[in-house]
C-alpha cells in the first residue's frame, strides 16, 4: 500500500476552523477521458483548473503544501495565460489531500511567479495571506479526505496578468499551537489522468516545482525520476484560478 510523501526527502508517495463553506458538486469529481470537462462550481469565473484527482490511478499521488507549526512547503503549479488575452485573477484555490478537516486561522497563503526553475525562486509577482474556505470535494485516498482551500482576493489586490507562463500557490495555513494543527497534514493532490478530468486551460506538461525550507528556501522540480516524488506522479496538480479574460490591447 502506497503512504503519503509525508516531507522531504523521503522517499515515498508525495501525497481547519474555517469561514463559511461552499458546497461542491459531485459532477465536479466524476469527470473522464470521454467526459465534457466541467469545471467545479466554485471556480467561477474560471480560468484555469489543473483537473480532478482520481485515487484509482496508479500514479496517485500528492506533494505536501502546507504553512503549519511544524512545516513550511509549498507547490507551485504552473498554467499559460494565452497569447492575446489579459487575465484578471479574482482568486486562487488548491485540492489538498489532509488528515484533518480544518484550518486555523481560516487562512490560505497565495502567490504568482514568474521564471521558477531548479534552484530558481524565480519572481513574485504578488502574494499574499487571505481569508480562505476548507471545504471537502468528496474525493478521498487511504486514510486522506480531499478538501479545497479556496481564497479569493478584493478589486484592490486582484492580479492582472498578460500573456506568458507562471506559477501559481495555493497553501492551506494551520498555525495555532493547539488542537487541530498539532500532527497536521496537507498535500495538494496530483492529477495523472489523460486527459485531465474536469481541466480548464492550460497546465505545462511537467513543469512543477516544490519548495521546502534548509537553512535557505530550495526549489526542487516535482516530476520525473530525480523529483521528489520519484517519478511517481507529481507531474500536474488540482489547483485554480478565478477571475476574467479580455482581449489583449
Amino acid at each position: 500500500m502506497k503512504t503519503l510523501f509525508a516531507s522531504f526527502p523521503l522517499l515515498a508517495l508525495c501525497v481547519l476552523f474555517s469561514l463559511p463553506t461552499h458546497a461542491q458538486d459531485d459532477n465536479a469529481s466524476t469527470g473522464g477521458a470521454n467526459a465534457e470537462p466541467t469545471p467545479p462550481s466554485y471556480c467561477h469565473p474560471c480560468l484555469f483548473y489543473g483537473g480532478d484527482f482520481d485515487s484509482d490511478n496508479p500514479n496517485a499521488n500528492s506533494l505536501p503544501n502546507a504553512y503549519t507549526i511544524n512545516t513550511e512547503e509549498t507547490a507551485y503549479v504552473p498554467f499559460y495565460v494565452p497569447t492575446g488575452q489579459v487575465w484578471t485573477i479574482k482568486g486562487l484555490f488548491s485540492n489538498n489531500l489532509s488528515n484533518t478537516a480544518y484550518i486555523n486561522p481560516p487562512q490560505m497563503r497565495w502567490s504568482i511567479s514568474t521564471g521558477i526553475g531548479a534552484g530558481n525562486p524565480g519572481t513574485v509577482v504578488a502574494s499574499g495571506t487571505v481569508s480562505a474556505t476548507f471545504t471537502p470535494t468528496g474525493r478521498s485516498f487511504q486514510e486522506f479526505t480531499e478538501y479545497t482551500v479556496l481564497g479569493r482576493l478584493t478589486p484592490e489586490t486582484a492580479v492582472t496578468l498578460n500573456s506568458g507562463v507562471y506559477w501559481m500557490t495555493a497553501v492551506p495555513v494551520c498555525t495555532k499551537q493547539i488542537g487541530y494543527c498539532v500532527g497536521a497534514f496537507y498535500g495538494v493532490a496530483d492529477v495523472e489522468d489523460v486527459p485531465a478530468p474536469n481541466h480548464k486551460g492550460i497546465q505545462p506538461n511537467d513543469d512543477s516545482y516544490y519548495s521546502f525550507p534548509n537553512g535557505q528556501l530550495y526549489f526542487v522540480q516535482a516530476w520525473g525520476p530525480s523529483g521528489v516524488c520519484g517519478g511517481v506522479g507529481c507531474n500536474k496538480f488540482s489547483a485554480g484560478l478565478l477571475g476574467d479574460a479580455v482581449p489583449a490591447q
